[in-house]
C-alpha cells in the first residue's frame, strides 16, 4: 500500500490540478479577496507610515513635506498590499483546491466506503486554511494547535480529529509541496 508521502509525490509528477501545472490560472475571486485581505489593511499602514513619514518631514523641512508624505505614503502602501494580495491570491486557489479533493479523496488511504466527499470536505478546507494561517511551517509544528482548534473549526462536521487529521494533513502537506515546487520553479 502507497503511503501518502508516495501518493503526493506522485501527484506532483502527473498533477490534474491545472493551478498546479499553471498557477497563472489563480482564481478571480481569490485574488480580489486576497488583494482585499492583504491589499487594504497594508494601503492604511501604509497611509499611516506616510502620515507618521509626513509629520516628521514636515517638521524638519516644512509644511508642504506633510501632505506629500501622507500622499506618498498611501499610494505605496496600496500598491504593496495590492501586489501582496494578488501574491496570496495566485499561491492557494481555495476553490481548486476542493474541486482537487471532491475529485481524489477515494484514493486515500483514510477514506472508506460509508464516507462521501462531503464527509471529509471540512478537514480539507481546514487544511488548507489552516496553511495560509501557518503558511511556512510544516503540519507537524502545528498539528497540536489544529488539534486543539478543531471542535470550533469543524462545524456540523461527524469527524473526531483522529479522523479528520489525515485528510487536513493531506491537504496541508499538498500545498506546502506545491508551493515548494513552484518556489523551486521560479529560481
Amino acid at each position: 500500500m502507497a503511503t501518502a508521502r508516495q501518493i503526493r509525490e506522485e501527484e506532483l509528477k502527473n498533477p490534474k490540478d491545472p493551478n498546479v501545472r499553471d498557477p497563472e490560472h489563480a482564481h478571480e475571486l481569490g485574488g480580489t479577496l486576497g488583494m482585499t485581505a492583504v491589499g487594504v489593511p497594508a494601503a492604511i499602514a501604509g497611509g499611516i507610515a506616510g502620515v507618521a513619514a509626513g509629520a516628521a518631514t514636515g517638521a524638519l523641512t516644512g509644511a508642504i513635506a506633510g501632505p506629500l508624505g501622507i500622499v506618498a505614503g498611501a499610494a505605496i502602501g496600496g500598491a504593496i498590499g495590492g501586489a501582496a494580495g494578488e501574491a496570496v491570491a495566485r499561491e492557494v486557489n481555495p476553490t481548486a483546491e476542493e474541486k482537487y479533493w471532491e475529485e481524489n479523496y477515494r484514493s486515500r488511504p483514510y477514506a472508506t466506503e460509508d464516507r462521501d466527499f462531503e464527509t471529509y470536505r471540512p478537514a480539507y478546507r481546514y487544511g488548507v486554511d489552516n496553511y495560509n494561517r501557518f503558511e511556512g511551517k510544516s503540519f507537524a509544528e502545528v498539528e497540536a494547535e489544529l488539534n486543539r482548534d478543531w471542535p470550533q473549526a469543524r462545524g456540523t462536521s461527524s469527524l473526531e480529529w483522529n479522523e479528520a487529521r489525515p485528510a487536513t494533513q493531506d491537504a496541508y502537506e499538498r500545498l506546502s509541496a506545491r508551493l515548494r515546487q513552484d518556489d523551486a520553479e521560479s529560481r
